[in-house]
């Protein structure tokens, strides 16, 4: 008998589904080759070129020093602790403070951490100021109060202080500070001149570049209102003595008739501070010195812990 399936019950079965015709596919296009972009040549900064970085909304200028030589040192001095002069090269460029740290400045790093100062916490408490016919210690005198201004250069701190203050902006990533050693000091000083001061040998000319004894007033004045030297930088004559990195030596004989070779990022920090009682060297002169103390070539020692009206520091930062 045969089996009759109905139509509805055949069509209800699953039906065998043919596959699709195959397709022609389109080949994939090929990459587009990779060409490299054209690198950005960055030119390297030239003397004198200006950076400014704000911290907590306080602008920190400073000021390009290339790569270079210069004489260090004055054989005519009347003081033997800058003799022999002598050649330094200056293998790696590097920036200087266009002005020194002023009390604005200064205040950022205090607020931020909490600091407080060697004036604070010595045994002998306070700065040693001028009261217009002594020097005297005054326990009560502070950064912060010794002719105050936001502008005016800090003083009244000690070295201990100005290398607590490199240390905390190194931890902000804004790159590599220190205190200049006494070579870059100089090096930065002078801008490429070879007189006595930056601007030449006349001291007439001093008024117009310098705060010191003859014209600041017995005291410290807004850094930046005088004229600057080649480079941009201002009262590197006058103004504040600066605390630089460098051990006291009494003279250069170390280095009669040889070359001095000097790498910023080569300086090892670690070795110049370990000695905490080594005195060190003051450059640049005060509003309180004489004008044979603001040359370009004048060195002078003080204790680490020292603390004085006349007293304060410039910045140096790598490249």
């Amino acid at each position: 008998e045969r089996f009759v399936m109905d139509v509805k019950e055949v069509l209800a079965q699953p039906q065998a589904v043919a596959p699709p015709p195959p397709q022609k596919v389109a080949p994939a296009p090929s990459p587009k080759p990779i060409i490299p972009a054209e690198p950005r040549l960055v030119s390297p900064p030239r003397a004198g070129d200006r950076q400014v970085l704000t911290i907590k909304g306080v602008d920190f200028a400073f000021r390009y020093c290339p790569p270079g030589s210069f004489r260090m040192g004055d054989d005519a001095s009347s003081w033997d602790d800058e003799k022999p002069a002598h050649k330094v090269e200056i293998q790696e460029g590097f920036w200087m403070g266009e002005t020194p740290v002023t009390q604005a400045q200064f205040k950022v790093f205090v607020d931020a951490t909490g600091y407080k100062t060697t004036a604070e916490t010595d045994k002998q408490r306070g700065v040693r100021i001028w009261d217009g016919k002594e020097w005297k210690w005054d326990e009560s005198a502070l950064w912060s109060n010794v002719f105050a201004g936001s502008n005016r250069p800090v003083v009244g701190v000690s070295w201990f202080d100005a290398v607590a203050y490199t240390r905390w902006l190194n931890g902000l990533g804004l790159g590599v500070f220190r205190l200049p050693v006494e070579e870059e000091w100089e090096y930065a000083c002078r801008a490429g001149s070879r007189t006595r001061y930056y601007f030449g040998d006349d001291e007439k000319a001093l008024k117009d570049h310098a705060w010191y004894n003859a014209n600041s007033g017995s005291g410290t004045h807004p850094v930046g209102e005088k004229l600057p030297n080649a480079w941009g930088l201002v009262d590197m004559h006058g103004n504040v003595c600066e605390w630089t990195n460098s051990g006291w030596t009494d003279n250069y004989a170390a280095f009669r008739n040889r070359v001095k070779q000097l790498r910023y990022s080569q300086v090892d920090i670690l070795e110049l501070t370990k000695n905490s009682n080594t005195y060190r060297v003051l450059r640049g002169g005060s509003w309180g010195n004489l004008p044979q103390s603001l040359r370009a070539a004048y060195r002078c020692n003080y204790h680490p812990t020292s603390r004085s009206g006349l007293v304060g520091f410039r910045l140096a930062k790598a490249l």
